[in-house]
């Protein structure tokens, strides 16, 4: 991409904070995905997160690319990671939703 210009950089500072901000009232289950390998925000924010949400059910999956071509950034659409972040979001999201005592779809 092209340069980082300084609106489009205090627009995201902003909504950091903002979301920073509202983490300790997150409570509902929470699922946090990076690439440990991520060259555009450090993989160490997702353990941030994790601290800083008030849910008391938290998960946090690291994936590991091996190729070293893209910044690692984009895990939804990439080809090594796509189908891992979509098998862990379907399966949290069904873990977190479904009464363990019914067995009713899937």
């Amino acid at each position: 991409g092209g340069p980082l210009h300084f609106g489009q950089l205090a627009s995201m500072r902003e909504g950091c904070a903002h979301t920073r901000a509202l983490l300790p009232r997150l409570a509902a289950p929470l699922l946090v995905m990076q690439d440990e390998g991520d060259r555009l925000v450090n993989p160490n924010n997702a353990w941030g997160i994790a601290r800083l949400a008030a849910s008391s059910d938290t998960t946090v999956v690291l994936t590991r690319m091996r190729e070293q071509v893209t910044r690692h950034h984009m895990i939804t659409t990439h080809r090594e990671t796509a189908a891992l972040v979509a098998e862990t979001v379907t399966g949290f999201c069904r873990k977190k939703t479904l009464d363990p005592a019914k067995k009713a779809w899937l």
